[in-house]
């Protein structure tokens, strides 16, 4: 059984990526691994799966209907393993945590308040924009801003992240004071994220003369900003506690997104989960007026001129 999944995962990998390089990358294998598997593969079932195109590896009629029965064995694994995860009541193991890079420069010192409090687990944090499936084992809990979280999924809500525009006080003791906040230099986004709000307010209101950077992370952002490019977008938890950085205005609160701790609804009676997920709804709690945007460090540019 072991060995027919192994076949299907890399099957499956060739199918998604399209490129046996891309494969091997996201089975962190070699290339020459994957085309061996792929060969062997179509060698057991008699049949070939792929036909190689000038775009790339592109499953054939009978490789399409194996994609299907794929997938369903891909879910039923997955579904087996949180099961018998679900029953472990050792406190002790790895817990790997899916959150947005941009927001763990906060969460960093909670962490470490959890391992130096748990030694028996060790925390495996997977930053990134890319939404990792905790249905899929590709993580056992995540830390979620969002305002509409997954069904299957299941956790609190601990508070409203708040947004606001943030420049380095260099930058900002550099312009004049009664400068129109349109009018100064902007730092805005690449998609995925030109859909939500706060990027729409400056795609908006912002000449296109005074956007000077865009950037595709929260980390970019903040860095450039930092660096005094511009204004850029950023959530209040880290903004307010960076001394190189001050609000250009309040947070919008039309802006603000759920900060979720959750987890797969198969893996909450799973102890050392279960006993992260309590940690952090509390350690999350007690910050709740960072998050909120209820402490920043210094006075927003407009009150401080």
């Amino acid at each position: 059984m072991s060995r027919d999944w192994d076949d299907l995962r890399y099957f499956l990998a060739l199918a998604r990526e399209g490129s046996v390089r891309s494969a091997a990358s996201s089975l962190q294998v070699t290339h020459s691994t994957v085309s061996r598997r792929i060969t062997a593969l179509e060698e057991k079932m008699a049949t070939r799966l792929f036909d190689k195109t000038a775009s790339g590896y592109v499953p054939t009629q009978a490789g399409e209907q194996m994609v299907v029965y794929a997938q369903r064995v891909e879910e039923n694994v997955a579904e087996m393993e949180l099961a018998v995860q679900g029953i472990d009541e050792a406190p002790c193991g790895v817990v790997r945590v899916t959150t947005l890079e941009e927001i763990t420069l906060g969460l960093a010192p909670l962490f470490e308040r959890f391992r130096s409090g748990h030694s028996g687990i060790t925390l495996d944090i997977i930053p990134g924009t890319r939404r990792v499936d905790l249905a899929l084992r590709e993580a056992d809990a995540a830390i979620r801003l969002t305002n509409s979280p997954k069904e299957n999924l299941v956790g609190r809500r601990v508070a409203n992240m708040c947004i606001a525009p943030y420049a380095s006080r260099e930058y900002l003791q550099s312009v004049a004071p009664d400068t129109p906040i349109t009018d100064l230099r902007w730092i805005s986004w690449s998609d995925p994220m030109l859909k939500h709000p706060a990027v729409q307010f400056i795609e908006n209101n912002v000449s296109p003369n005074n956007i000077v950077l865009r950037v595709s992370t929260g980390v970019s952002g903040h860095a450039s900003a930092v660096a005094g490019s511009g204004v850029a977008i950023m959530n209040c938890y880290v903004a307010d506690q960076d001394p190189r950085l001050q609000r250009v205005t309040e947070p919008n609160h039309d802006w603000d997104l759920g900060m979720w701790v959750v987890t797969h609804e198969d893996l909450r009676a799973t102890a050392r989960v279960r006993l992260f997920l309590e940690f952090m709804y509390t350690a999350l709690g007690e910050q709740r007026d960072l998050i909120e945007g209820r402490k920043p460090l210094y006075p927003t540019w407009s009150q401080s001129v």
